[in-house]
């Protein structure tokens, strides 16, 4: 029976697959796929800030995409939309704000 048959499938997982190909992917890859810049990521991980575990395959920084998958499920599963607070304005009140604000609408 093969190791492959026992995962289960999602789809974070098949886009990974269908995408990459190969089971390890280099590190600013995985960077870019969680939202990082390539500069951010290779900073990030010379100061082991970097949120996935990586592996060194041949003097190369890799990530397998399971972990990855895994990485950006729980990520999505923790930010909801409704749980993340309104947005304030930062700045001078707008001419509209103030007119609000005294009562002359």
């Amino acid at each position: 029976m093969s190791i492959m048959t026992n995962v289960t499938s999602n789809p974070v997982l098949d886009i990974l697959r269908a995408t990459y190909q190969s089971i390890f992917i280099p590190a600013v890859h995985a960077g870019r796929e969680i939202g990082f810049a390539d500069k951010t990521t290779r900073n990030m991980l010379s100061e082991s800030r970097f949120p996935i575990p990586t592996t060194k395959i041949c003097g190369k920084r890799v990530v397998s995409i399971f972990v990855l998958a895994d990485y950006i499920i729980q990520q999505s599963q923790q930010i909801s939309p409704a749980i993340l607070p309104p947005q304030v304005r930062k700045g001078r009140p707008l001419n509209s704000e103030k007119i609000k604000k005294s009562g002359r609408v």
